[in-house]
């Protein structure tokens, strides 16, 4: 088995890695090789702008790291954008594929797949007028992107468990890789969509963060739904338990 780990950055308009074409000696009847990869779709989000495409400038943190502070905010605020806070977050995706091949026939598995949802400080700002609640309001925007990242997950773990694996064929290992990253960027395009969707929605019904009752009861929901994805996750894979006890651990959706 020959084993190969790779990076890759990537954009909304997917560019696609390409592998070593195989020697004479990989060319047996059926070769196997499982390759990491980190694909990344990010995403930057405020009321008043929506979802752009944009590059990675940033350090990057953690959502697992708990509650997002004001003094995490480190961006200057933008003089043409008219909200008083924002928010940029980016989804992280590391694979694990595995290449098999007979004769000329290439096919590609998605063995395992796992979202990360990171906040960007240097992007993110919280401007003078901006209040303790707002912040509440902002950490929301945050969850959004957690909860869908653990949707994402729990749907590909019981279409794994049911055998309904990702794949793709091509007449090479090149053709292969490529038909899967097509797939794959396809779901990051759905679930950034989902993202967005969701944070039009939270921003319209709480009048973004000014309606303090919507406010409240929408994270309250949030993070009864963090926790339930946690506990689910983590029953159908042992690798999300972490994740599952730091939700129970952790108030990720405290209101002040």
């Amino acid at each position: 088995m020959e084993t190969r780990r790779s990076e890759v950055w990537l954009s909304l308009n997917v560019v696609f890695a390409i592998l070593d074409s195989p020697t004479e000696n990989q060319r047996v009847t059926m070769t196997t090789t499982i390759i990491r990869l980190f694909l990344l779709h990010w995403l930057v989000f405020s009321g008043s702008l929506g979802l752009v495409a944009a590059p990675p400038k940033s350090k990057e943190r953690e959502y697992s790291l708990g509650p997002l502070k004001i003094d995490e905010f480190r961006g200057e605020v933008e003089a043409q954008n008219n909200t008083t806070a924002h928010t940029a977050t980016r989804v992280r995706y590391q694979f694990e594929f595995a290449f098999s091949q007979f004769g000329q026939q290439v096919t590609v598995i998605v063995k395992s797949i796992e979202l990360r949802v990171v906040f960007l400080p240097e992007e993110s700002w919280f401007g003078p007028d901006a209040t303790p609640e707002l912040l509440d309001h902002e950490q929301g925007h945050f969850d959004v992107a957690e909860i869908n990242a653990r949707r994402a997950e729990l749907a590909i773990e019981k279409a794994k468990l049911a055998g309904r694996m990702i794949s793709a064929t091509g007449n090479s290992r090149q053709a292969a890789h490529q038909a899967i990253m097509e797939k794959l960027n396809e779901i990051g395009e759905q679930v950034d969509k989902q993202i967005a969707d969701e944070n039009v929605e939270y921003d319209r019904s709480t009048r973004h963060g000014f309606k303090y009752s919507e406010q409240s009861e929408l994270r309250k929901i949030q993070k009864l739904t963090l926790e339930a994805l946690g506990e689910e996750l983590g029953q159908l894979n042992p690798k999300f338990k972490a994740r599952a006890l730091r939700a129970r651990r952790t108030d990720f959706s405290s209101t002040p």
